[in-house]
């Protein structure tokens, strides 16, 4: 997944996960060097299920790789990664 962002921003992002079945989120980290993300509150309402974390830091034109690490309810854990690039709009 690629998440686009503003220089500067601090923005909340929909991080959708696909192929857990029944399973319910219970919790969400993210990791990527150079960034900082605030908690990840998960929704399992949406389908897919999705969490919604905040993301700041970053200057324009840099592209993070990380990791969004995912505890599921059916005590499987699951690592998915993420791209962060940072672009003025």
């Amino acid at each position: 997944m690629i998440l686009l962002k503003n220089p500067g921003d601090s923005m909340s992002y929909r991080v959708y996960v696909d192929s857990i079945g029944t399973a319910s989120i219970s919790s969400a980290s993210f990791t990527a060097t150079g960034l900082t993300f605030g908690t990840a509150v998960p929704d399992n309402t949406t389908t897919p299920k999705s969490v919604v974390v905040p993301v700041s830091g970053g200057a324009h034109g840099q592209l993070f790789q990380g990791l969004g690490s995912f505890t599921l309810d059916s005590g499987g854990p699951l690592v998915r990664p993420i791209t962060v690039r940072i672009f003025n709009s």
